[in-house]
């Protein structure tokens, strides 16, 4: 019976190509419809032809022609006047058959016994949008069902709904691309505006940053400075005395991103540099008062604030004043990791650059220990989290530093730390700019 089938259609093939040579080519697959108004576009203009099958065919011929026919997911069942009477879905027919004695059963017996009688059909004229409604208000088990064409009860074809889904969308796109080319020019020149302001702010913030990290005789410094994107709101510095000799550093984070972050952070590099210079003799604490006066002068209404660290190194000790940031943290000879201050954070001062804030610094003591080393970071390295949603944190990071390799140059330290955080971030972004500043501590 396949055979027979597969012949007919390609005689019904041969004779339509003959045909087409006096007459105008229609596309594969669409049937062509007349006295259709041409404001509208009726489904039929999307309307496949399809395969019918008589509703007295046996269903073992039925389950036959599925299989030659791999690509066909339903047949439409007709009477001898091509009157539809029904579908017949290749799942639904193979959920029958693949029963125990489903096969048994209703091989030998018509498909009329097992077509389905729920179904969408629709007039031939019906326009795509009315349609497009139809098989969206049905169940969700038959939502993607093939529709069923009519004109006036006679089979006219088939609509697959990805046709009916690709239809609609093609109309709402072309009703809305010139509208939508029109804004994307404008996103576009907007975009580029901003990626030059962005990139100039970029060089200028890499060329007025510190290029290397300290080293002396007394101390050995690394440090990695990663920002989110192209400008960071992370700022650091490193400061030097009149031989040349390290005697402090500074590492504030900027709220925000952007241009914006960026240029408070180079004014904040510019002005706390100053501040340090100018007042040698100064208590550190009274130091990062005058500094946050300038700050909020300078700065005027941008709206943005800085947390940070300060560090002066002054004969056997470091004196560090913690302005709402993250801990210094302390690695000391015998693999012991402390904070700086003590862990309640009572010693931790206000937010930088906001008028009306308490200037309550308080300048922390810390002794100097050879091979020692202290440790400053932005929030990125402590919140940043892993695919379970989980924070480093500051108990896990003081793990890690306490399990450092012992006698390892600081730089060797950082790539330790690092290591350990790509990993533990692994398929993470980045959601913050990263600074991490290690200091170790040669003695004298």
């Amino acid at each position: 019976f396949v055979r027979i089938i597969s012949y007919q259609n390609k005689k019904s093939s041969k004779f339509v190509e003959e045909k087409k040579s006096s007459a105008k080519k229609k596309p594969d697959g669409i049937i062509p419809t007349e006295g259709i108004k041409s404001d509208s576009r009726p489904i039929s203009q999307i309307t496949r032809k399809g395969m019918t099958i008589p509703e007295t065919m046996a269903v073992a011929d039925v389950l036959a022609l599925f299989d030659a026919n791999p690509e066909i997911s339903i047949f439409t069942v007709v009477d001898s006047a091509s009157k539809v009477m029904g579908i017949i879905p290749r799942i639904t027919l193979f959920k029958v058959l693949g029963t125990q004695y489903g096969f048994s059963i209703y091989s030998k017996k018509p498909i009329s016994r097992l077509m389905v009688t729920d179904y969408l059909a629709v007039e031939f004229f019906e326009p795509v949008e009315v349609v497009a409604s139809k098989a969206a208000s049905r169940t969700e088990e038959h939502l993607y069902d093939p529709i069923v064409v009519e004109q006036k009860g006679i089979y006219f074809g088939v609509v697959i709904f990805k046709d009916l889904l690709e239809i609609i969308v093609n109309v709402e796109v072309l009703e809305r691309t010139q509208e939508l080319n029109k804004t994307t020019r404008k996103l576009l020149e907007q975009e580029a505006m901003q990626q030059r302001d962005l990139k100039l702010a970029e060089i200028v913030q890499k060329s007025i940053y510190p290029n290397r990290a300290p080293k002396t005789s007394k101390w050995d410094c690394a440090y990695i400075f990663k920002p989110m994107s192209s400008v960071s709101g992370d700022v650091y510095d490193f400061y030097y005395d009149e031989k040349g000799s390290l005697n402090g550093a500074a590492l504030f984070d900027v709220s925000g991103h952007g241009v914006a972050s960026g240029l408070v952070g180079i004014l904040s590099k510019y002005l706390a540099k100053d501040t340090f210079r100018e007042n040698k003799n100064e208590e550190l604490s009274k130091l990062v008062k005058i500094f946050n006066k300038k700050l909020i002068k300078e700065k005027a209404n941008v709206e943005n604030y800085l947390t940070g660290i300060l560090l002066r190194i002054k004969d056997s000790k470091i004196e560090y004043v913690n302005a709402g940031h993250t801990d210094l943290l302390c690695l000391n000879s015998k693999r012991k990791v402390s904070i700086a201050g003590g862990a309640d954070g009572s010693f931790r001062g206000s937010f930088l650059g906001i008028e009306g804030l308490p200037d309550n610094f308080e300048t922390v003591d810390i002794p100097l220990e050879k091979d020692s080393y202290y440790i400053m970071f932005t929030d990125c390295l402590t919140e940043s989290r892993n695919l379970a949603g989980d924070e480093l944190g500051i108990e896990l990071l003081q793990k890690i530093l306490a399990k450092a390799p012992e006698g390892t140059s600081a730089k060797q330290f950082l790539e330790y730390l690092i290591d350990i955080f790509e990993a533990f971030t692994e398929a993470v972004p980045l959601r913050d700019d990263l600074t991490v500043i290690v200091f170790k501590y040669l003695g004298e």
